[in-house]
């Protein structure tokens, strides 16, 4: 009878036990290249109003960032514990040029986040418009 209880007891603590499923937030960075350009230019899509905030990326403190590439922007979200998810290449070659738009989607996990502290975490990272 003991042997009963303590599998009951058991399969009562399994049962309360609930495993949470993961919540997360996404972005994705967009790099543009051009033939007629020596450079490439990155955007971060947090899913920001674009009428209300620029594209340039800050650190918390409120500093730009200086970054060119793609990799310096995965390296620079990925302190913040954003991880990579996906990538896909789109190619636009109308008007005798090709230009190219590389694709980066990431998430981060925000279980521990409500709402507002999400709002409030993905606008640190965009520059108001002066």
């Amino acid at each position: 009878m003991p042997k009963a209880v303590a599998q009951e007891s058991a399969i009562s603590e399994q049962n309360n036990t609930s495993t949470q499923t993961p919540k997360f937030i996404y972005c994705t960075i967009t790099g543009y290249y051009s033939v007629f350009k020596e450079y490439m230019s990155v955007e971060i899509d947090f899913g920001q109003k674009r009428t209300d905030y620029k594209k340039s990326l800050q650190d918390h403190r409120g500093k730009l960032t200086d970054i060119y590439s793609m990799a310096g922007a995965m390296n620079y979200l990925s302190k913040d514990g954003w991880e990579f998810v996906q990538a896909y290449v789109t190619v636009d070659g109308r008007n005798n040029k090709t230009d190219s738009q590389e694709h980066w989607i990431l998430r981060k996990e925000v279980n521990n986040m409500t709402e507002e502290e999400i709002e409030d975490f993905l606008y640190s990272y965009v520059s108001k418009k002066k």
